[in-house]
């Protein structure tokens, strides 16, 4: 596998790509149903691709803000990992069929494809490995994740575009 180049501040390496237009923002969302259960409190999810590689780890932990703990959210592509409880209920609901079964809510959030090897530490404080091609979703400067490629491409969609995107990107990652 390829080296991962180790950024240490990544809403930097955002901001600095989108203003060099080296990397260029668009909105996207969700738009595939979800397995999910909540998770044990002290349990850690191995995120691991179709293609094996790992692109983080995390420990089940008590929401903050609902005293719930995390869910463990699988895609259907194979790929588990760890939602916090009021994160999950902001963006999932459950599909009324099936037990276990949620539908995204599919709200739009900003995306940049990179066009390098990454690392960089996630939101939930663990490292992240994102390949060329991958996606990071941002949600503000203290608040992006990735997304491998193939992931991405199986689980969301891209809109169409608005004259505002890049404004408002530039805004959220100058947010501290």
């Amino acid at each position: 596998m390829s080296e991962f180049k180790k950024i240490d501040r990544i809403a930097d390496y955002v901001l600095q790509g989108l203003t060099q237009q080296r990397l260029f923002v668009f909105l996207c969302a969700k738009t595939s149903a979800v397995t999910a259960k909540v998770g044990t409190v002290g349990q850690y999810v191995r995120t691991v691709m179709q293609n094996g590689m790992e692109e983080t780890v995390n420990c089940i932990a008590t929401d903050r803000e609902t005293g719930h703990p995390d869910w463990i959210v699988t895609n259907p592509t194979g790929e588990c990992y760890v939602v916090r409880d009021s994160v999950f209920r902001d963006k999932y609901i459950p599909d009324g069929e099936t037990i276990g079964r949620f539908l995204s809510k599919g709200k739009p959030v900003a995306g940049v494809r990179i066009d390098e090897n990454i690392s960089f530490e996630a939101p939930w404080g663990e490292e992240m490995c994102i390949a060329a091609g991958g996606v990071l979703i941002l949600n503000g400067a203290q608040d992006i994740y990735g997304i491998q490629a193939e992931e991405f491409a199986s689980t969301y969609r891209v809109l169409p575009p608005q004259t505002d995107t890049l404004q408002k990107a530039l805004a959220l990652l100058q947010q501290t």
